[in-house]
């Protein structure tokens, strides 16, 4: 989802909360590589790249950075919510919602994931930061 599918669901529902939830970029690549079935747009817009998870990636967080105050949304950084506890009190004042902290301590896995992770390779770093560092850099990640 981009910022073009929010203002699609502030249309129908003015008063929604948009949150958007980013990670970086390398470590959400390890998370999807386990699996390589995934798709922007179902069945003809296949992700099975690094190319084009790093595309998919920077225009996402793009339209994000680009879109947020638009929408009043917030832009909220994975590593940041489940390790800072006051992006976790942010949220839940944007929100006006109280949110149990230990919701965070929860990984969700799938039965199909790969024990120990998807080994994401130097060749795949590179491609990945080479297309996505001007976004990634705006959202504070660094190259790895």
């Amino acid at each position: 989802m981009d910022a073009g599918h929010a203002f699609f669901l502030k249309w129908i529902y003015p008063n929604a909360k948009i949150l958007m939830l980013v990670r970086d970029p390398v470590n959400a690549y390890r998370s999807y590589a386990k699996f390589k079935r995934w798709y922007h747009i179902r069945p003809q817009a296949p992700v099975f790249t690094v190319h084009k998870f790093a595309r998919h990636w920077k225009k996402t967080a793009a339209s994000f950075l680009q879109h947020a105050e638009d929408l009043d949304a917030m832009i909220v950084r994975y590593e940041d919510l489940v390790k800072d506890p006051q992006i976790l009190a942010q949220l839940q004042e944007y929100l006006g919602r109280d949110i149990n902290p230990e919701v965070l301590q929860r990984k969700i896995t799938n039965m199909e994931s790969t024990p120990g992770g998807y080994r994401v390779v130097s060749g795949e770093i590179w491609l990945l930061n080479k297309i996505v560092a001007p976004v990634a850099s705006e959202l504070g990640y660094g190259t790895k």
